[in-house]
């Protein structure tokens, strides 16, 4: 008999849906990771590119980046972001969030990275089931992304 422990934590689909996700994770390595996706809700048009590679159900991360020639602040999943963050290169990335009317956490499968100005915006989502969430991958694509939007 395993052992699981009940997570909720961020993701989102492909179809450009916001999701909050609530997922079973086995106590020990050998168990089997089972999940159900609940009050699923349309992302707010942020007419903006969005790109999403990976998912959560195949491939247990997922990393989504949006980018607009305008500033996104508190918009999208940006919105979810409950602190200032922390410095990476010239973003910011945090994992205290507030997701709806959950209270504000540390979600440690979620890493929202941003960058932001009047002009432009970019900012990631990424999810990790196996792992912490990776600041340093999640800044280059939002880099790559930033430099895209001249």
């Amino acid at each position: 008999m395993h052992r699981y422990r009940l997570i909720a934590l961020a993701a989102v689909g492909l179809a450009g849906t916001a999701a909050l996700v609530w997922a079973l994770l086995p106590d020990s390595a050998s168990g089997t990771v089972r999940s159900r996706t609940i009050d699923a809700v349309p992302a707010p048009s942020l007419d903006a590119t969005v790109t999403t590679t990976g998912t959560v159900a195949v491939d247990h991360h997922t990393l989504r980046v949006v980018a607009a020639r305008r500033d996104l602040t508190g918009q999208g999943e940006l919105g979810w972001v409950a602190d200032s963050g922390y410095p990476v290169g010239d973003a910011r990335c945090s994992q205290t969030v507030r997701i709806g009317t959950t209270p504000v956490r540390v979600r440690r499968t979620l890493l929202i990275c941003w960058r932001t100005s009047a002009q432009r915006s970019v900012y990631t989502v990424a999810v990790d089931l196996d792992r912490p969430p990776s600041a340093t991958d999640s800044v280059a694509a939002l880099n790559r992304a930033w430099m895209s939007l001249g």
